[in-house]
């Protein structure tokens, strides 16, 4: 009996080279001996199997071998000579069958239809909530391989955690291993089939984030904008489309108008105070600039880039000595850019 292979790297019999390479990558990270100590067996295996099944010729040769386990030979007729013998015919052999009879045998074929039909149905519901709840438990533990494939499963069960499965993995791609294209595609593909708005918002909102976090704003903008009309939070979508138009778009106005909007509300967010100050210095108004990072500094005294680029509208404004001592202060909350501009400044 040889080692399953596939088995060991959390795949199905005869997967592809492209599948073995991801889990094989996943796996090496999590149970290598730096990260894991006391799993060098486990370790070795993995490479062993990554080992055979990366290589399309030992892989071939591998499934071939595999193959003759799993497949059973099937029976020849030879082994049971009586099976060719001659046997009497019953062709003109005439039943009657009582209506008792008839009605059974009607109720037994609707049952075996509703069984045939409702069992994969209900069998595959069971399956993809089970799998969905062992992907959260893995998902706890940071046993991100793990969780990434059960997840997968509850997607491809169909099941009333399908739409949820896609958003946690969708997540995980995004938040936890950075991999935002990867998130982006399971966003679209949980986008495929819920129907359900709060579901689909959520979904338009990370797919919006991963590709804010590959560069494609535009497209990024696109997306939180149908997450706003699938029923997102409306203050939630405006900060985030007004950073994407302040740090990405270069659209300080429209930028303004939404941090506005959030802060007029008293709500307190250091990213919409951030937000307005530097859209106000890019627009040249730098006074406007120092008052707004003044009140970031107030709500957040240790916020390095606030007293950093304050400093630079006070440096603007010929305020030499309040500037260096922004810089200075961002520099001691070791603000990285601060360090190269502190001699300058401070002469």
């Amino acid at each position: 009996m040889i080692d399953n292979y596939y088995r060991t790297l959390g795949l199905d019999n005869f997967a592809s080279i492209d599948e073995v390479k991801k889990a094989y990558r996943l796996l090496a990270k999590k149970y290598h001996p730096d990260r894991n100590p006391g799993k060098e067996d486990v370790f070795k295996r993995v490479n062993e199997a990554n080992r055979i099944l990366s290589d399309s010729s030992k892989k071939d040769l591998y499934d071939e071998k595999l193959r003759s386990i799993i497949t059973p030979s099937p029976f020849k007729l030879h082994q049971f000579p009586h099976y060719h013998e001659a046997r009497p015919s019953y062709s003109n052999i005439k039943y009657e069958y009582s209506k008792r009879v008839k009605l059974y045998g009607a109720l037994f074929v609707v049952g075996l239809l509703c069984l045939c039909i409702g069992g994969p149905i209900a069998l595959s519901y069971y399956s993809g909530s089970y799998a969905y709840e062992e992907g959260l438990k893995f998902q706890n533990q940071h046993n991100y391989a793990d969780a990434a494939r059960e997840y997968q499963r509850a997607i491809k069960f169909f099941s009333s955690k399908s739409g949820k499965a896609s958003i946690q993995l969708s997540r995980l791609c995004l938040n936890d291993l950075n991999l935002p294209l990867r998130a982006i595609q399971y966003a679209d593909k949980g986008l495929e089939y819920t129907k359900d708005n709060m579901e689909r918002a959520e979904l338009f909102f990370i797919k919006a984030k991963a590709m804010k976090a590959d560069g494609q704003a535009e497209l990024s903008k696109v997306n939180f904008l149908k997450s706003l009309d699938t029923g997102y939070n409306e203050d939630s979508i405006n900060l985030n489309i007004g950073l994407l138009e302040a740090f990405y778009l270069n659209e300080f106005d429209s930028a303004l108008v939404k941090f506005d909007g959030i802060l007029n509300k008293r709500i307190v967010s250091e990213e919409a105070i951030f937000g307005k100050a530097w859209c106000l210095q890019k627009n040249r108004k730098h006074e406007e600039a120092i008052s707004a990072f003044n009140m970031l500094i107030e709500n957040y005294p240790n916020s390095g880039p606030g007293h950093y680029y304050k400093g630079l509208s006070e440096l603007t404004l010929g305020d030499s000595v309040q500037a260096c001592n922004s810089i200075k202060k961002a520099n001691e909350l070791n603000y990285p850019l601060a360090s190269k501009i502190i001699e300058f400044v401070c002469l």
